[in-house]
């Protein structure tokens, strides 16, 4: 299931790297692109010296509803490309395949029921992948 509603809202994310490249950085939500399919997502992983472009296409994305306390429980299994950057990652090239485990508070509408279309009231994501990189 990909849920549409209002464009994706992120706080400050952290995310940390360990492998071919060790670094400690912040996630940041880019537009998908004319022609993109609905089920992917750009994103940079910034960094000291530099961001890396990345695409996730989104596989599978099962989900839970609790309606009484409007709690969305997901396990988002996705593949990805690393597709260039800047800096330290002009030339970054690299494929993956990621577990995002999130829980979001979602926003209740007037009549009291949850909501898909408004920006969601708190939301943690955990997520895990694997995969190469060359840069």
């Amino acid at each position: 299931m990909v849920i549409k509603g209002p464009p994706r809202t992120v706080n400050p994310s952290v995310v940390v790297a360990k492998g071919v490249f060790h670094g400690a950085g912040r996630i940041v939500e880019t537009r998908s692109r004319p022609g993109d399919p609905d089920n992917t997502v750009r994103d940079d992983l910034v960094f000291a010296r530099g961001k890396m472009h990345i695409i996730s296409t989104i596989l599978a994305a099962p989900s839970v509803l609790n309606p009484h306390s409007c709690l969305l429980s997901l396990t988002v299994q996705q593949t990805g490309e690393v597709v260039g950057g800047t800096g330290q990652f002009t030339a970054a090239t690299g494929s993956y395949t990621a577990t995002v485990k999130a829980r979001v508070l979602l926003a209740r509408n007037r009549d009291g029921s949850c909501s898909f279309r408004r920006v969601a009231r708190h939301e943690v994501d955990k997520i895990a992948a694997s995969g190469t990189l060359s840069f």
